[in-house]
This record gives C-alpha cells, structure tokens and sequence, in this order.
C-alpha cells in the first residue's frame, strides 16, 4: 500500500467509493452481440431512431469499449452516414433523453445479456452493510442514468448503494460526456452528505452544531438577530473524504486520477493489467490494478478497512 494511501487513512477519514458498471461490476454474456447487454444496444438504436432516422443501429458496429453514452451517439451517428457537423449537441441530448426514457420503461429487461462479475456482489455488500456509518457507494458510469440503475436493479444489486439521504453518482448520458467530470461531480455530491461541523462563537462559549450540506448554512444559523449579532461562524470540515474509483478502462484510470481519486483498475473487461498501468498520469501513489474483486480483504486494506 502507498504511503499517500496510508497517511490518509487516519480516524476522521469518510470514503467515497465509486464503481463504473459495464466491465467492472457486470460483463455481457451470450451467444452473439444481439444477445449481449441487449437492452442496452436496443436503446441506442431507439434513440438513433427518433432523432436521426437511423434503423436498426447496431452499437457494436463501432468501437466504443470506455466511452460514455454521450459520445458514442456522436459517433454511432457519423458511422451511419450523418455529416459531422450535423451531429450537435442538442441532438445528442435528445438521443440521450429517448434512452433514459427506454430505460425507465424497460427497466425490469435489463438483466438480460449480463451479469454480475466475480467478488462484486461480495465486496458492495461489506461496503455497504458494515462500514456504512463511514462508506458512500456510488456509481460513474458512461451510462445514462435510468440505465445503469436499471442493470444494478435487474441483477439484484442495486440496494447495496448508498440511497440516504442521496442517492450519489453522475453518468456520461445525462450529467457529461467526460468521465473526469464524472469522478468530479460524484464527489461534490458526496460531500454533501457526510455531517461538517459549524462552530458557533461569542466571548465566553463554543457551541458547536453538526449539519449536513444538504441544508443550506442559512438555515442552520441562529434565528434571533441579537444572537446572530454576538456570534461568529467558523466553517470546520470534520473529516477528510477520500475517493476510490473502480474502472476497467484506461479512460477510467485517467478520469479518477485527474479528478482526485485513487484509481482502481480490473482487468474484468477488454483491456489488460499493463494497459491499465500504462496510463499517463499513473503512478504507484495513485492508482493500483487487480485482476478482479473476488481478493476484497486486499480491496478493503487498501481502502483502510478491516472486517
């Protein structure tokens, strides 16, 4: 474990733990691409549909292994004959609206050409039953949002994340089509979740209060003007939020890294131990790789937790 890792692993430590979902917590199974992660391709190709008249849209006709929902329409439409500069933003966001609504409908259909990888079940089950005073888990994912819930409610894990008071995640369908603005996003949700300390000051006591960023400052303060008017306010963060985020693409990698988190890399998708280390920004401090989640004790300790 990295000295980085170790020195922040101290008591007032609250961890953030963020999963991508295609080739990390699930892989496509069956017969032919048809088959595999089949609700999936069919809400791409019903959002090509309704905004570019494209039939039958096949996702797997180009590469798209690491990219967010977001920029593989852009590419998905340019492969099947749109002109580059007719492929604009907003016609991306309306691609992106008819699949959340796919998959907002179709949810209970999402299991089908998937399922759940070795250790995953395991592992968001400890983080999540037992360290859960201390744990967020969350997701970011390319997906679009009402997709990638639906894939961890079809296969029976969707109630090992984190739901109170927030449900915390950020997805490269509806949030950004960059995954470093993805870990960022997660982040800032996360932290407003844990309880931060206000200290309320005068010339001859402290008082302190805990409250939590969901409720605005304003609301917490004193009401009376008189005693607004003896009081300071000292901000104090009570904890430090470290953030793990598990990916098993090089681009997941990056965007952890770049967006303040200690990346942890699977080798359960398409790309291996040495493509994953090759990444540029990553170091020994940073990031590490596992071949899959099945060791948890090793995942635990390098997170500062013990069962």
């Amino acid at each position: 474990m990295s000295t980085a890792v170790q020195q922040q692993q101290q008591q007032g430590t609250r961890i953030l733990v963020t999963f991508d979902v295609d080739g990390t917590l699930v892989r496509s199974v069956g017969a032919n691409s048809a088959e595999r992660n089949r609700w999936h391709h069919l809400a791409f190709a019903a959002g090509m549909k309704a905004v570019f008249d494209t039939d039958d849209a096949d996702v797997t006709a180009i590469p798209h292994h690491g990219m967010t929902d977001m920029l593989i329409a852009r590419d998905l439409a340019v492969h099947y004959g749109c002109p580059p500069e007719e492929v604009t933003d907003d016609k991306v966001a309306a691609v992106m609206k008819v699949m959340d609504k796919f998959g907002r409908e179709h949810f209970e259909k999402f299991g089908e050409g998937l399922e759940i990888l070795p250790g995953v079940e395991s592992l968001l089950k400890t983080l999540s039953e037992n360290y859960k005073d201390k744990v967020i888990v969350g997701l970011v994912t390319g997906n679009v949002e009402s997709i990638g819930w639906a894939k961890m409610r079809a296969l029976g894990i969707e109630q090992y994340f984190t739901t109170d008071p927030i449900r915390v995640g950020a997805f490269g369908g509806n949030d950004s089509p960059y995954r470093t603005e993805l870990v960022r996003m997660a982040r800032s949700k996360a932290d407003s979740v844990f309880p931060d300390i206000v200290k309320l000051r005068n010339a001859h006591a402290s008082i302190v209060v805990r409250w939590l960023h969901l409720n605005a400052l304003s609301s917490t303060r004193v009401a009376s003007s008189s005693l607004r008017a003896s009081l300071s306010y000292e901000y104090q963060r009570s904890f430090t939020l470290r953030h793990f985020h598990v990916g098993d693409a090089p681009s997941d990698i990056e965007a952890a890294i770049d967006g303040g988190a200690f990346a942890i890399g699977v080798t359960t998708g398409t790309f291996t131990a040495e493509q994953l280390d090759s990444v540029q920004q990553a170091t020994s401090e940073n990031h590490t790789v596992f071949q899959n989640l099945l060791d948890k004790e090793s995942v635990l300790r390098l997170m500062g937790l013990h069962e």
